[in-house]
């Protein structure tokens, strides 16, 4: 699978969190479903080239999140429930 994501090693913000806000407006937008597994670490480091190690620390943040939820032994999904920051309707 691969996701439409970009990192740059130059930019301001760290690889890691490149990754991570582009995983949450991917997931945020829809584009992600709930239930949708993600590529491994070792898949989509391959795809960005950057190291397994930045895509497991983006993906333990998205887990702490609420963004990102585990399977042992099966892989990484689309949290089914997303974050409570995400319900909430903007007063106009």
């Amino acid at each position: 699978m691969q996701l439409p994501i970009t990192v740059d090693p130059h930019g301001a913000a760290t690889l890691q969190s490149q990754i991570v806000e582009q995983l949450r407006f991917l997931i945020e937008s829809g584009k992600l479903q709930p239930g949708t597994p993600v590529p491994t670490s070792r898949d989509l480091g391959r795809q960005l080239a950057v190291s397994r190690n930045t895509i497991t620390g983006a993906y333990e943040t998205l887990v702490d999140l609420g963004y990102l939820f585990t399977e042992p032994t099966i892989g990484t999904f689309v949290s089914r429930r997303l974050p409570q920051t995400l319900l909430r309707v903007e007063a106009s």
